[in-house]
This record gives structure tokens, C-alpha cells and sequence, in this order.
């Protein structure tokens, strides 16, 4: 007798605000100094929590200008967060999920609202980060009865 099993497939990344909704999606620019959108903007709330979406260590806590930034290497891929005030350090490692900062107002660039704006980087080529993002699928596997 053959039946099928359903296993559920967990994200192995998750969205650093949560629920996600996205102000401007990633726009790469046509040439690395051109126009364009290096991530995405998330829309939300001021002092919303934002969570490391993988497993990872911070490469750099702190501010250019008067904006907040952090960025997470996680291996051979990069993540950035910008407005936030953080409350993490360079050099310490972090979980996923785990709280790393709130959204800051100051430096948000979606005014009137307020965002999160969130990179992905591999070397030194930006990439979309929703596509790190995976949604469930179930697997259907056979159990086979004697």
C-alpha cells in the first residue's frame, strides 16, 4: 500500500519586520553609481523591533551621518538595516530571529512615513533580499506499508 506524507518545509531566513509591508521593492540600478532602490523599504513603525533574518555576526554597528546602520555577515552574504538604533556590536555574533535594533525615525526615507530599508549583499553586487525569503511547500513523500 502506498500513502503520501506531507512535511512542511520552515524558512531557513526570516523577515527582519514582521508582518512585512513593502513601501518600494529592490530596483537595481543599471550602473553601480546610477539611481536606484539597493533593497527594499519596509514600511512600519517607529522603534519597531527588527530581527537578524539569519544566524550571523555584525559586521559593522553605528552611524554615517546621522543615520543608524547595521550590517550582518552571514557567510558569503551580507545584510544591511538603515534607520535603526541598534543594539548590537561589530563583532558579536547573533541568531536568528533575534532582536538587533529598532526602526529609528531619523533617517528614514520614505517620509511622510517611516521605513526600514534592507539590503542584501554578496561581494560587492546588491541583491534583492525577499529573495532569500522562502514561503512553506509541503513535500509530498510516499510511506510505503508491508
Amino acid at each position: 500500500m502506498l500513502e503520501l506524507l506531507i512535511l512542511p518545509i520552515s524558512d531557513p531566513w526570516v523577515p527582519p519586520i514582521q508582518p512585512m509591508v513593502i513601501e518600494r521593492y529592490f530596483e537595481p540600478p543599471p550602473t553601480p553609481y546610477a539611481a536606484g532602490n539597493r533593497g527594499v523599504d519596509i514600511r512600519t513603525e517607529p522603534q519597531t523591533p527588527i530581527r537578524a533574518p539569519q544566524d550571523g555576526v555584525v559586521h559593522f554597528s553605528g552611524r554615517i551621518g546621522k543615520i543608524g546602520i547595521v550590517s550582518i555577515n552571514h557567510n558569503h552574504l551580507k545584510t544591511t538595516f538603515q534607520p535603526i538604533d541598534s543594539i548590537v556590536v561589530a563583532g558579536q555574533a547573533v541568531k536568528r530571529n533575534q532582536i538587533i535594533g529598532y526602526v529609528a525615525v531619523e533617517g528614514s526615507h520614505c517620509i511622510p512615513n517611516t521605513c526600514l530599508h534592507w539590503g542584501l549583499i554578496e561581494e560587492k553586487r546588491y541583491l534583492n533580499p525577499l529573495s532569500i525569503l522562502t514561503k512553506t511547500y509541503p513535500i509530498l513523500l510516499p510511506i510505503l506499508f508491508d
